[in-house]
């Protein structure tokens, strides 16, 4: 089994298990693999800025950061993030074509980050709006997977 399938394989069966350690690099796509999102920038912008702890560029860049935790090898304040997620937003022609994410975080912080990304809190039926590739080893899940009740 492959690296990043391992990982999500552990998080959709277990509910539970941080990705904190485990670094994945993947691109969100609409449902066509690799087919525009259906919002545009501005919509997906402003969700993401209600996140706490999400710093948002209008470039498209964006980084969001867990908690802090005490930490031997932290920078001088002694804590570091316990997770954290790099990312840019491209688009074009009013649509947001693709979502680039690196970095780890928890399940229940990667489904707060999915549904910024389909309009709307409730993801039943509208996860299946999303697909997600896997750079490092080329596949592809989809959305759905990571919440359970759209299924």
């Amino acid at each position: 089994m492959r690296k990043i399938d391992q990982v999500f394989s552990l998080i959709i069966l277990t509910g539970s298990g941080p990705l904190a350690h485990a670094m994945f690099f993947v691109r969100v796509y609409g449902r066509d693999r690799g087919g525009p999102l259906e919002v545009s920038f501005e919509e997906v912008a402003q969700h993401l800025q209600q996140l706490p702890r999400m710093y948002l560029e209008m470039d498209g860049s964006f980084v969001w950061v867990g908690d802090h935790s005490p930490s031997i090898d932290a920078p001088e304040d002694g804590k570091r993030p316990e997770w954290q997620l790099d990312g840019m937003l491209y688009d074009a022609g009013g649509m947001l074509q693709y979502v680039e994410l690196r970095g780890s975080c928890s399940l229940s912080m990667w489904q707060r980050l999915l549904k910024c990304l389909v309009r709307c809190e409730e993801t039943t039926g509208q996860a299946s709006l999303l697909s997600i590739h896997s750079v490092e080893d080329d596949h592809w899940f989809d959305a759905s997977n990571f919440f359970p009740e759209a299924k």
